[in-house]
């Protein structure tokens, strides 16, 4: 209930403007009523007051992308992978900002990186899977939806996709 949320959160913070966490799930609050903007001023706050953890910087660089701020979010990032080497979701992240830049390549090797650190991670799988389909590469697609269904037998969306390449090749 992200109403409730950010309604209980601003009381919170009006009290002690100071509650760095309060603040977080503030911006976590904004982000699932997709208040992009307001999300985004609340962890630039923190930003400014304490710096962001790796998490942080990851909702604000997926807030800008929703609000269409593609450099800006590749910025925050891409720093936030370079500071966090072994941390997977700022590369998940940035593959995003690479499809909605349609930049398909470069969201290819963000996954592929991913996989680099996280072997067999499922979110990376279905990316590749997607990006494969939609470059008509039915045969790399498939197999990245049958791995990724030896990883997580129950994910519909890759039992959904594999049964499009399966139907496409007159499988």
């Amino acid at each position: 209930d992200p109403a409730t949320a950010i309604r209980e959160l601003t009381s919170v913070l009006a009290e002690d403007p100071g509650l760095l966490m309060a603040r977080r799930s503030l911006a976590v609050a904004y982000t699932a009523a997709r208040q992009h903007a307001r999300a985004i001023a609340e962890l630039r706050r923190v930003e400014k007051e304490a710096g962001l953890s790796a998490e942080d910087a990851i909702v604000l660089g997926d807030n800008l992308r929703f609000a269409g701020r593609l450099d800006e979010s590749m910025a925050v990032l891409e720093k936030a992978a370079k500071e966090n080497p072994r941390f997977a979701q700022p590369w998940l992240s940035i593959a995003e900002v690479q499809v909605k830049k349609g930049r398909l390549a470069e969201a290819a090797a963000a996954y592929e990186h991913v996989l680099s650190i996280t072997p067999d991670q499922v979110e990376a799988l279905r990316g590749l899977g997607d990006l494969a389909l939609l470059q008509q590469k039915l045969d790399a697609a498939g197999a990245r939806y049958a791995r990724l269904l030896e990883v997580a037998p129950a994910d519909a969306g890759g039992l959904s996709k594999l049964g499009v390449v399966r139907m496409r090749t007159g499988r």
